[in-house]
This record gives C-alpha cells, structure tokens and sequence, in this order.
C-alpha cells in the first residue's frame, strides 16, 4: 500500500514481469506510474499485457494515468476477470468516466483492447507459456494469476482471506510448482482480531503457507497502509527468521527467474 519515504509498500499494488520482450503487468495501482523505469529494462517491449485482479481502488488508481493507453507505440491487451456481481468492463468504465475522471474509455484507440473472463480459465496458452487464473476469497472476489514460461511459473495474488479450510489448501495446490509466490501480507496476528472480514491475510496465514511451499520463494507485499518498515519488518521476523523462503518485497526490487 502506498506511504511515503517507504522501502515497503511505497505506491499500492502493480508486479511487472519482462519476458520476450512484452510487459506482463499484474494490477494498476500507483506503482504502474513507474512504467518508464521499467522499459528501461525491457526497451523492445511494444507488447503490454495488464491483468487487473479485482476493482478495488487501490488496485485501479494509476489506470487513468498509464500512457501506453494512449501511444500508438504499444498494443495494450487488459484482462478483466468477471465476479459473481461485478463485469470487468463496466467496473472500470466507473472510474474512467465523470465526475471521477474528466473523460471516459471511449477516448483509448485501436490499440487497447479488453478481454473479459471467469477466473478458472487458462485465458492464454502458447507452446510452453501460459497463464492460469482461480478464484479465491476477497469481498467482490479476486483473481489470482499464475504465469508459465519455460519449466518457470510466477504467482501473483495481492488480496486474499482465510475464511475456511480449503483456502490455504488451495491456495498451495495453485503454487505448487511455482518459483515465486507474491502474496498479500497485510495484517499481523494481533491486527486481524478485528479485521476478520476485511479480505486479507495475516502472518499465521502466511506461516501455514510457508509450511505447505518450502520451494517456493514467498514476497510479502500489501501491507497495512499506516504501518512503518520497521512495523513491516517486525511483523514478519519470526516467520522469516524460521523460513529462509520468506521475503519482504520491496518497492522498485527487481527479482531474476
């Protein structure tokens, strides 16, 4: 989540992977504002795949603001996972339109398109790459993302609860054969007695999931917007100092696969 002056958590929820030259951007929130930096990295990429997990605010904010929409330079595909109640679609044309934005999605050109699907789908899949999606437990709903490449697999979920006893169960199943696990660590133990309901996870949460994916390179992110690196990083201390796999992410980190 956003703060200010922060290692942890310094502008709200976007992952981006480079691969083949194409941007795989995972969320919209503020962090998609850094976009420059990371073309730097990856300065062929015409090709931009954005896969939004769910429409709450923090995770659309920097939408508006992200200028591939309107250059003619890249080819932006947005994949828009549809919930019970909730069309993609229509979700973002809320924001992106009066009184909250000055104009509406109708300005984008041929450049954008949006692909709407149920989370469960495997929305592509191309020789040896793919990407799964599924279903987990966060008010609204939200969409987990499992990109595979070359034998490689990269699992993306920012907002999740542990509201029985299949989600960490499945949620262990999804990331089974994944490298990396980037994973909402918003609340400590203490914090979540009363935030049950909220749609996140806490650190006992996270202690059971280490348990279930020892290979598997666990990045904290999302935490409590109010919280300090050093409330972030005491929160966490025992579950990492007792699970080497555990790590903090931290804002503008890059991570080789």
């Amino acid at each position: 989540m956003s703060g200010t002056n922060k290692s942890y958590g310094n502008s709200t929820s976007c992952v981006s992977i480079a691969l083949d030259g194409v941007s795989y951007i995972f969320d919209a929130g503020n962090g998609i504002l850094n976009f420059e930096t990371d073309l730097q990295k990856n300065p062929d990429a015409e090709e931009i795949y954005l896969f939004i997990s769910h429409y709450h605010f923090d995770h659309l904010i920097g939408f508006p603001f992200f200028q591939p929409l309107f250059s003619k330079r890249f080819n932006v595909k947005i994949y828009l996972p549809s919930f019970e109640d909730t069309q993609g679609f229509n979700a973002l044309q809320k924001l992106v339109s009066p009184p909250l934005f000055p104009v509406d999605l109708s300005i984008l050109g041929k450049n954008v398109t949006f692909v709407e699907f149920k989370p469960g789908e495997a929305i592509i899949k191309e020789n040896d790459f793919s990407i799964e999606t599924r279903l987990f437990a966060h008010p609204g709903g939200v969409c987990a993302y499992k990109l595979n490449s070359g034998g490689k697999s990269v699992v993306y979920l920012p907002d999740v609860e542990n509201v029985g006893i299949n989600t960490i169960t499945d949620l262990a199943e999804f990331c089974s054969t994944s490298e990396i696990l980037i994973i909402d660590a918003t609340y400590s133990d203490h914090e979540i007695q009363t935030r049950r309901g909220w749609g996140h996870f806490c650190i006992s949460d996270l202690r059971e999931l280490s348990e279930e994916l020892q290979q598997t390179k666990i990045y904290l992110f999302h935490h409590e917007p109010n919280k300090t690196d050093l409330g972030v990083e005491r929160d966490s201390a025992a579950l990492r100092s007792k699970n080497d796999n555990v790590f903090i992410a931290c804002q503008g980190e890059e991570v080789e696969i």
